[in-house]
């Protein structure tokens, strides 16, 4: 391992600045003072480590090697000490000069494997890890890091075989053993034994970053499909600038442009009723209720069930079949029912990042006529919105890996093309739609998600109800932002706020509406 005790030169830096002055050389005495200065920030450095102050050492030790660029010991020093405070990027640069300098230098492999890591650069950690074991054999840290970077290359048996090593070599290694052996045991579908290990993390080390990571999946797995069968209610309240039931809900009678605090309940029930070997049908139902303090005419009710056949064809290739029948009313009179289905194929190319295209076409049919604003029916075939929807698409997913201990979060890109085809002719339109999610696991059992859409809808013809402005054309941009906290094994909480912007070259179309909503929900 690298000193951090500090380190003799072959000349006492007292002694170099007292051969200076006898001798007198000016540029001696430049290069004295260098080294002198070096030697100190680099013992400033070295204590900055030993008393648990890495950002302090960063400091000191990029001085040092700012003043003497070829030292060996500054550098991997300084390696180490970037490791520390989480600057991988450079602590890989750092160290590849060092194997410049000096291929042989201690720990070298080892550090470089960490950074790399850190970097999510696994093929490359494995490269290094694999060396430093050839050179430290018994070193359990270095089995421990090896298993974790097999794990993430799909490398399960070496993941195993490298940590069970670690534990025969290092007991006090046995929870970051069993977190990681709980995650090979998630991916391979044994959902019962990664509970059992994840909750062992979660006991006996509560408060440590690798527990909250712990909790992290343990509440993904009651949120996915690694759980058969899961239930939840929820209530929740909160603010809408703009009631409305504007775009696939309702048409110009469907905005209020009046703000309004509104109350929500929802509970629902989803699992898994059948599974044979690749194949498993999952069955749910959601029903929601939102009351508004004074905008009850747009109250919404809502009724949803799906059903989800998946066939696994190979361990890269997923088959999907979902089917939803969904019924909507407002202010309890029935307002609109809608049946879709959609086949999807989702490719794993990595086990952090897969792709699914999708195809949905749904059949809806509207109960009520269409109002102005003034609450006077509309007349004429133009206005009647029943007929079907289309939507295909294709999403990118990323997984990056957990550099923080919190949970993985992930990303998603995708787009759309998006087709209405109705009865009447003032909604028949088509256009792109872009999306883009970020979820962020965070401390304290907290996961942060954004989302973006930007969609343009181009209809066929002009509005009825300003034909001079041409056909119409509408852009629809929207911004989520939800924050959720765990609060016990079961409940959790959510904030959100939602901001759609709705532009139109109809102004009767166009309107801007903020939606802020705090939610309590319990899950079981």
């Amino acid at each position: 391992m690298l000193r951090l005790l500090g380190r003799s030169r072959w000349l006492a830096p007292a002694s170099v600045l007292l051969l200076t002055a006898l001798l007198g050389f000016p540029s001696a005495n430049v290069a004295a003072q260098r080294d002198y200065q070096a030697d100190l920030h680099y013992e400033r450095g070295a204590h900055a480590l030993r008393t648990g102050d890495p950002e302090a050492a960063v400091e000191d030790l990029a001085r040092a090697v700012e003043l003497v660029p070829g030292d060996p010991d500054a550098l991997g020093l300084y390696a180490r000490a970037l490791l520390l405070v989480e600057r991988a990027d450079e602590a890989a640069e750092v160290l590849e000069d060092l194997r410049q300098l000096e291929p042989s230098a201690p720990d070298l492999d080892l550090m470089l494997g960490l950074a790399r890591s850190r970097l999510g650069q696994w093929e490359a950690a494995r490269d290094h890890l694999e060396a430093a074991r050839q050179r430290e054999p018994t070193n359990s840290r270095i089995h421990l890091f090896l298993g974790i970077a097999y794990q993430e290359l799909g490398q399960d048996e070496a993941a195993e075989r490298e940590l069970g090593e670690a534990f025969e070599l290092d007991p006090a290694l046995e929870l970051p053993r069993a977190y990681r052996l709980a995650l090979l045991a998630l991916r391979e579908d044994r959902t019962d034994e990664a509970r059992r290990l994840f909750e062992e993390v979660l006991t006996r080390l509560p408060g440590s970053p690798l527990a909250n990571s712990a909790a992290t999946y343990l509440i993904l797995m009651d949120e996915g499909e690694a759980r058969r069968w899961q239930a939840w209610a929820s209530a929740g309240a909160g603010h809408d600038t703009n009631v409305n039931l504007f775009g696939d809900l309702g048409g110009p009678s469907a905005i209020s442009r009046e703000s309004d605090y509104f109350a929500s309940i929802d509970a629902g029930i989803e699992g898994v009723v059948w599974e044979r070997d690749r194949m498993r049908l999952q069955l749910g139902y959601r029903g929601d209720l939102i009351a508004h303090r004074h905008e009850s005419d747009l109250d919404i009710e809502a009724s949803d069930g799906w059903a989800i056949f998946s066939y696994d064809l190979t361990d890269r290739f997923s088959l999907d079949l979902r089917s939803d029948l969904s019924y909507v009313w407002v202010d309890w009179e029935s307002f609109r029912r809608s049946i879709a289905v959609e086949p999807a194929l989702r490719f794993f190319a990595r086990d952090d990042l897969y792709t699914r295209v999708f195809y949905r076409y749904a059949e809806r049919g509207f109960f009520t006529k269409p109002t102005g604003i003034d609450g006077t029916e509309l007349t004429g075939q133009s206005l009647d919105r029943d007929g079907k929807v289309q939507l295909t698409g294709i999403d990118q997913y990323w997984i990056p890996p957990d550099f923080r201990g919190w949970g993985r979060g992930y990303l998603r890109a995708g787009l759309r093309y998006r087709s209405e085809d109705v009865d009447g002719k003032e909604y028949d339109s088509h256009g792109p739609i872009a999306v883009l999610t970020l979820g962020l696991a965070l401390p304290y059992e907290s996961f942060l998600t954004l989302d973006g859409w930007y969609e343009q809808r181009n209809f066929d013809q002009p509005s009825q109800f300003e034909p001079a402005k041409g056909d119409r054309d509408d852009t629809i941009s929207r911004i989520r932002i939800l924050l959720r906290r765990q609060l016990t094994r079961r409940v959790h909480v959510t904030a959100s706020w939602l901001y759609t912007h709705w532009s139109s070259n109809v102004g009767l179309y166009d309107f801007d509406r903020s939606v802020t909503d705090l939610r309590l929900t319990y899950r079981y």
